[in-house]
């Protein structure tokens, strides 16, 4: 059976502003009452905008494995261990909050877009570090791409918990199955674009997963980007974090 997550059942922050957020709890697309809407490790989704010429001033996190996916735009980094690095659709960032780490984030010349991914470390006050990863030229290609995954993976971003994260940039008409992961289940997000999954169309910022034993087909309709988020819904997590940690 298909759960699905609708785009307006996420409330949205600072709508009108500089810096916009649509925050996801994942867990809701369950449609059953819960104090935690965590997705196994995977507890917070941030779709976020913010235009030309702002700064999101330095701000500390405690245990947050964040992943900063950016699909326009460039906003530069600065941090608490001295790493000053611009941020873009081909190079993404992975911060590693662990015992404390602290960053600021200014875009110039242009707007951007992007999720803000928050993943529950598997323990707190791990070690605090930042990777980044440059995108092959290619990664646009309508394949999909693994972007982050755990420690124990080949993927070229880690978090230090049992989540794993692919996208895939597909044109319209494209028949695709997600990919699959023993032990780990899907959360599906159209980051953009519009999706079909059997009789029902998704559209930018809709979300679902299923219980199936099989991914269900999905038929794009017209040039869309998918994210796809595995998780270990068994997995153990730290709720410390200043934002993965959080309930409801």
């Amino acid at each position: 059976m298909i759960k699905i997550l609708k785009s307006h059942q996420s409330p949205t922050m600072g709508r009108g502003g500089p810096f916009q957020i649509r925050r996801m709890r994942p867990g809701k697309v369950y449609g059953v009452p819960a104090f935690d809407l965590a997705f196994g490790p995977l507890s917070v989704i941030d779709h976020a905008t913010l235009r030309a010429n702002n700064l999101v001033p330095m701000h500390e996190h405690l245990n947050d494995e964040i992943l900063t996916y950016l699909i326009s735009g460039k906003v530069t980094h600065e941090d608490s261990i001295g790493v000053t690095e611009n941020i873009t659709r081909r190079r993404l960032m992975l911060m590693n909050a662990g015992s404390g780490f602290s960053h600021e984030e200014r875009n110039s010349g242009e707007d951007l877009e992007g999720l803000q991914i928050f993943v529950r470390p598997r323990e707190k006050d791990l070690p605090p570090g930042v990777q980044f990863y440059d995108r092959p030229v290619n990664y646009t290609n309508g394949t999909w791409q693994l972007v982050a995954g755990p420690e124990s993976s080949d993927a070229p971003l880690k978090f230090r918990n049992q989540v794993m994260v692919f996208d895939i940039h597909a044109d319209a008409g494209a028949e695709l199955e997600a990919p699959v992961a023993k032990g780990m289940s899907p959360f599906v997000y159209v980051m953009n674009g519009t999706v079909q999954v059997g009789n029902t169309t998704l559209q930018k910022g809709d979300a679902f997963t299923f219980t199936e034993l099989e991914m269900p087909i999905m038929r794009t309709l017209n040039q869309a980007i998918i994210v796809v988020f595995l998780s270990d819904l068994n997995a153990a997590a730290s709720k410390s974090g200043t934002i993965s940690g959080g309930g409801g």
